[in-house]
């Protein structure tokens, strides 16, 4: 009886249940995601549409603008016309004999352009105490304005002016905001003062 119970004890030490050890996991269940870059944009301003999905082989997206359908993983894509868009994600799984699908608007309307600063200063070299005529004007879809001119001042004009009492180089920033504030653009210029 002794060595029967020993024969089992020996069994269960160096032959441990196979189970145990079985790292096999059932597939991730299918599920349709994605989050796109921007859901406010200009006419053809791109917006990128990272999938997220799991337990899916194949996709297929739908821009609801009438245009073909893609069967990027991720896409990257632009409206040319201001409307609201529903977006639909389709994901299979191997076979195809299973999906599911999510959606979401995106809205493209010319107030939401990318903007970009663009700064003139009407020269690059000034004298101690000159007024210095900062212009933003001419940057593109521009909202908003924040200015930082080096010296401690800022402003939040189109064309403000500045001057600087110590000799130096100065660095002059301008950034950008969109309509929603939701994007900026930044741009710099040195100015040196004598």
């Amino acid at each position: 009886m002794k060595k029967l119970l020993f024969a089992a004890l020996l069994t269960l030490f160096f032959f441990p249940d196979c189970k145990k050890n079985d790292t096999t996991s059932s597939p991730q269940p299918l599920k349709a995601c994605f989050a796109p870059s921007r859901t406010r944009i200009g006419p053809g301003d791109p917006v990128t549409f990272s999938n997220c999905s799991s337990g899916a082989s194949s996709y297929l997206w739908d821009f609801g603008d009438g245009s073909q359908p893609v069967s990027s993983i991720s896409p990257v894509y632009s409206y040319q016309y201001s409307a609201t868009y529903s977006v639909l994600l389709t994901a299979y799984n191997a076979d195809k004999t299973k999906s599911d699908t999510v959606s979401l608007y995106i809205i493209v309307d010319t107030a939401y352009y990318a903007p970009l600063a663009v700064i003139s200063t009407q020269g690059f070299t000034f004298n101690t105490g000159q007024t210095v005529q900062c212009t933003g004007g001419q940057s593109e879809h521009a909202w908003y304005y924040s200015w930082d001119f080096g010296n401690g001042k800022t402003s939040a004009a189109i064309n403000p002016t500045t001057s600087y009492t110590s000799p130096g180089t100065y660095t002059i920033s301008l950034t950008v905001y969109s309509r929603d504030k939701t994007q900026n653009n930044r741009t710099q210029e040195a100015v040196t003062i004598k």
